[in-house]
């Protein structure tokens, strides 16, 4: 046996070359951490240089600050499947969180954070075993554009504003300049007017969203499994905004919704409620005229149950033609969320429903950070296979001027 190999063995037997190879690997994960370390500080940087124009872009500037390449990327289920560890994986998701961190001025509770929008696309081509097909897939990676889709009162209008800081005002004219005719040198002072202003304040409220996804579906990670995802997350906390802004009561975290506004237009049917007319929607419309807030932004907003009683209902009494075609109201656009209620009580009936109109773009919602929270739980739903995905963000919202609104509270299916 040659020297070499001798000397081999007894390396081995003395345990030499197990340090030599445990040292070798220190020296790989220590090479491994500085350059996570380095991509953390450059990335950090170049957040730095971008947090001007995010002042203006109403973007975070982590966001601003990916590269084309890693916002094509970007996967949530790709995040969602690193922080589901006991130790989340480095990837470039767990990377953007800690960014906006930075940004922010704030860590995550617990969780990661989670951009509302990242302002990516791309098409994703895939081939089968055999090479048979092309599949092209749009790539949807904006949780924002989805929630605005879902979010009725946005729909109609309603001003959303992402990424505030702190609590905002808004100033908010209670009345207007007035004018006054005057002869030639009349000998009088003209009477002034001067306008008058309040202040409106958004302040965040913290919404809490859960749900549910199967770790087989996780493990195929895929652009297709992004939008899906994008879209659950954007709905669920959509259907709680259009919620908050139509019914919140000031209380108990929520914020203050419409229906509960004080100085809103009203408009009554009966003493225990009754069938809408064209007299009502007609009424709606002039309660907010009369105030001044009849505007090109005017729609309604009511439940399903109203929509299909108002498309038996004429324009006109004695016409055919019904109130409620193609998505309008007479002239006005109208949508419908099962969010505005159908089980308000009004004399001895508890069926009645809400039908609402008004100048949308008179209502503020807000949304502060940018960015959702995300915990992952997999241990909870384990025997089912499944992990659970908690978001949470933080919204207001608030009325500029309150008479660009009104509502009948005891329309009846009869």
């Amino acid at each position: 046996m040659r020297n070499s190999d001798l000397q081999r063995q007894a390396d081995v037997l003395s345990g030499k070359v197990e340090q030599e190879l445990q040292l070798e690997k220190y020296a790989i994960l220590a090479d491994s951490q500085r350059r996570q370390d380095d991509r953390r500080l450059k990335r950090q940087a170049a957040a730095f240089v971008e947090t001007e124009r995010a002042a203006k872009s109403a973007m975070l500037p982590a966001v601003l600050a990916l590269t084309d390449h890693e916002k094509r990327n970007f996967s949530t289920s790709r995040l969602i499947a690193a922080i589901s560890k006991e130790k989340a994986d480095p990837c470039l998701e767990v990377e953007l969180s800690e960014a906006i961190s930075a940004n922010i001025g704030v860590p995550p509770h617990g969780g990661h954070w989670l951009p509302l929008r990242i302002s990516a696309s791309g098409l994703d081509t895939k081939t089968n075993a055999g090479g048979g097909f092309l599949k092209q897939t749009q790539v949807e990676t904006n949780i924002l554009d989805a929630l605005r889709a879902h979010c009725r009162v946005i729909e109609l209008g309603a001003q959303f504003l992402t990424g505030l800081k702190f609590s905002r005002t808004f100033p908010a004219e209670s009345n207007i300049t007035g004018g006054f005719w005057c002869s030639e040198n009349p000998g009088a002072d003209v009477t002034s007017s001067d306008p008058s202003f309040g202040a409106r304040t958004l302040g965040p409220h913290a919404l809490q969203c859960t749900t549910s996804i199967s770790r087989q579906l996780l493990g195929q990670s895929s652009p297709d499994l992004d939008a899906w995802i994008h879209t659950r997350l954007a709905k669920a906390h959509a259907l709680s905004l259009d919620n908050a802004a139509i019914n919140g009561t000031g209380n108990s975290g929520q914020p203050l919704g419409l229906l509960a506004t004080p100085g809103i237009g009203s408009v009554a049917i009966g003493a225990s409620g009754g069938a809408p007319t064209s007299d009502t929607i007609n009424a709606l419309e002039s309660a907010v005229a009369a105030a001044n807030g009849d505007d090109p932004s005017c729609g309604f907003l009511t439940n399903s149950t109203m929509r299909s009683k108002l498309r038996k209902v004429p324009a006109i009494d004695t016409g055919t033609t019904p109130l409620w075609i193609g998505g309008k109201l007479l002239d006005s656009p109208a949508a419908v969320s099962n969010q505005v209620p159908a089980n308000l009580t009004k004399g001895a009936n508890s069926d009645c429903s809400a039908i609402i109109f008004g100048a949308w773009d008179q209502w503020l919602i807000g949304e502060f950070d940018g960015a959702l929270e995300v915990i992952v739980d997999p241990y909870s739903q384990k025997k089912g296979g499944m992990v659970e995905l908690t978001s949470f963000g933080m919204y207001d919202c608030v009325a500029l001027q309150a008479a660009a609104f009104a509502a009948c509270l005891d329309a009846r299916n009869v």
